[in-house]
């Protein structure tokens, strides 16, 4: 297709005009043929690449979430010790999901370099296998392997780790808080670990 329409160009041309004719016509090939692909259900690379960043934010603010609800069952008058103490053990597991997550959720201010307060980030040394900045680097929304990570709000690169042993260490803590509580009911059979 490319081919066929240079040989429509006029014999005529310059050097220069020729190449920049060849290369408007290698960009229109493209755009169609992309086009032809997309109409086909072909989903493009772009967006395939961007949704493994989307569903690893999804992770983190799922995370979150039950960070929150452990602490608000925590919270509640005659919660048991168990309910704290799984809360404690969740943020022990994933000291950094606060950190990740406030980024996250408060990019227009990470973006500016700022705290949430409007102040500075002081930048902290990185040196993962990802990035080496002995000076510090304002890193967001980035995979580092199966790590979700940012830069948080103290200037320090925090992670969370997005896999299985993240989801059974969530899923141990949430139990935990569950096993705690007195529950009034008939006697039932679940499948448990």
């Amino acid at each position: 297709m490319e081919f066929e329409r240079e040989q429509t160009l006029s014999p005529s041309l310059s050097p220069a005009d020729r190449s920049a004719a060849s290369e408007v016509i290698r960009l229109e090939v493209e755009i169609s043929m992309k086009r032809e692909r997309w109409a086909a259900g072909e989903i493009p690379e772009a967006h395939l690449f961007r949704a493994i960043f989307v569903y690893a934010q999804a992770f983190l603010f799922a995370f979150d979430g039950i960070g929150k609800s452990l602490k608000a069952l925590a919270d509640m008058p005659g919660a048991a010790v168990a309910v704290s103490a799984a809360h404690d053990e969740f943020y022990r597991e994933f000291p950094s999901l606060t950190g990740v997550r406030d980024s996250s959720h408060h990019l227009e201010d990470r973006v500016r370099g700022r705290d949430r307060r409007g102040r500075p980030l002081a930048l902290k040394p990185v040196d993962n296998s990802m990035v080496h900045a002995p000076g510090g680097a304002l890193i967001l929304g980035s995979l580092n392997g199966n790590r979700y990570g940012s830069t948080m709000e103290d200037g320090s690169y925090g992670e969370l780790e997005v896999s299985t042993g993240s989801l059974d260490a969530a899923r141990l803590a949430i139990q935990k808080a569950i096993d705690s509580f007195s529950w009034m009911g008939p006697k039932r059979h679940t499948p448990h670990r």
